[in-house]
């Protein structure tokens, strides 16, 4: 590698910081201080641009407790490095090991969680992570074996939310010119010299190799990454659009529509906001499914399911709501989920059905034992109109192609007797609602308005 000084990878560093973004200014950034190079390097960096950037600079690093005296030879450095240059610094610690035990996850995995966890306790607008070009390249390579996509050929980004990453534009053996230029000393992690991982063996093993071919390759897959991560997201905008004209619903329309390149990033985007996420493969999975013509259809996914029903898709948690069942007066209201039943005080008289079956006069002789407002049961009989004959309620439901979740949340009314009218659909016609008592208007609305059924 060409030597350079240290006003070129300062200037390097900002003009990386300033394209991205990655800080406005008036933040205090925390720099997450391992001790190695790279770590180093971004600390010293960002202390000398603190000033040009308007910002105060701070360090921590976290002590994971796992490699006995090396670990507290890494805290003690990071401590005497930052009281050389007058850099504030936190010492942080936490059990790494045992927060895998009480997860169930691996150790690195458990160690990622409780650093960053750590971290923004401290209550820091950004955290600055010293990711290089080189672990955006071991990243790639990784990604690709498992058979990423754009997304995951995209690399790491280089800030996401309040984690910032200002020294990717640097490769590693820079961080170490880095360090020699600003006068500073580093450690070495013992792991990070083992092939005990997938990604030392990549570093180790892999890359080097293709530095044989090009020496720039760092370099190029970052530019590359840089690229795709653009791409992608003028993608990810033109499917959050077409999914918002569907009123943010998956369909079997909307996917025949747009086509599959489109489709797979609706179906990221729906996971993501259920609060679950799809690699490629199981992306693929859904996509097939909701294409595949089954009328009614569910599939695990991660903590929760993907559920089709008659050409909608959606997703939501596996288990099935819970039954409800409510007295019902002039004097106590129902609300549940997002209905609310009420006794109209002021009756209409003898008419029975109006504003689109969502209200409903009946004669207070014809009820038996009380008004519930519960919902369907296994059980319920109902006749949609004279000309109809009667069937149960859960057959209706099906014939009318009401999603599952409906089904088991759309409250009805009903007395001793059995249902007497569904909002939505109407009055159970096998019963009598007239009589020489007083009306009673019986109001469904929704409490806050959403789709109609």
């Amino acid at each position: 590698m060409k030597s350079r000084n240290k006003r070129y990878y300062i200037e390097k560093t900002l003009c990386w910081i300033r394209e991205r973004e990655l800080i406005r200014g008036g933040e205090t950034v925390l720099c997450a201080l391992s001790g190695g190079a790279d770590s180093v390097a971004m600390t010293l960096l960002l202390k000398e641009l603190s000033e040009t950037l308007g910002i105060r600079v701070c360090a921590a690093h976290v002590n994971h407790m796992l490699r006995g005296g090396e670990a507290q030879r890494d805290e003690d450095f990071c401590r005497g490095l930052c009281g050389e240059r007058g850099i504030p610094f936190t010492a942080l610690r936490g059990d790494a090991a045992a927060l895998a035990a009480e997860l169930g996850t691996g150790t690195e995995d458990a160690a990622r969680e409780l650093r960053y966890g750590l971290l923004f306790s401290l209550g820091a607008d950004l955290v600055a992570v010293a990711h290089n070009a080189d672990d955006n390249l071991e990243t790639v390579i990784m990604r690709l074996v498992r058979g990423g996509g754009a997304r995951g050929l995209a690399g790491i980004p280089p800030g996401n939310r309040n984690v910032i990453r200002p020294i990717m534009c640097l490769t590693r053996a820079e961080t170490e010119e880095v360090c020699r230029e600003f006068g500073a000393d580093f450690v070495t992690d013992s792991t990070n010299l083992s092939d005990d991982c997938t990604r030392n063996i990549v570093r180790h093993r892999v890359t080097g190799e293709l530095r044989g071919l090009n020496p720039s390759i760092s370099e190029l897959v970052l530019a590359n990454s840089i690229r795709l991560r653009e791409e992608d997201a003028f993608l990810d905008g033109i499917a959050a659009e077409k999914l918002a004209e569907n009123g943010g619903t998956l369909s079997a329309e909307l996917f025949e529509s747009c086509g599959p390149v489109l489709s797979r990033r609706m179906l990221r985007i729906a996971a993501g906001r259920a609060g679950t996420e799809i690699d490629g493969e199981m992306t693929e999975k859904l996509l097939s499914l909701s294409l595949g013509g089954k009328s009614r259809f569910s599939f695990d996914v991660g903590k929760g399911a993907y559920f089709g029903e008659y050409g909608v898709f959606r997703f939501g948690k596996t288990e099935a709501p819970e039954d409800f069942d409510f007295e019902l007066s002039e004097e106590k209201p129902v609300e549940i989920g997002k209905w609310r039943v009420r006794v109209q005080k002021e009756a209409f008289g003898e008419q029975k059905i109006y504003r689109i079956f969502k209200t409903f006069a009946i004669n207070s002789d014809r009820i038996h034992g009380g008004l519930r407002v519960r919902n369907a049961r296994s059980g319920d009989v109902f006749r949609k109109n004279a000309k109809s004959g009667s069937k149960k309620l859960g057959k209706l439901y099906s014939d009318m192609k009401f999603p599952m979740e409906v089904r088991k949340t759309l409250p009805v009314l009903a007395d001793g007797e059995g249902v007497i009218f569904v909002p939505g659909i109407g009055p159970n016609a096998a019963r009598d609602f007239g009589g020489t008592g007083r009306v009673l208007e019986i109001v469904f609305e929704k409490r806050i308005e959403q789709e109609q059924i």
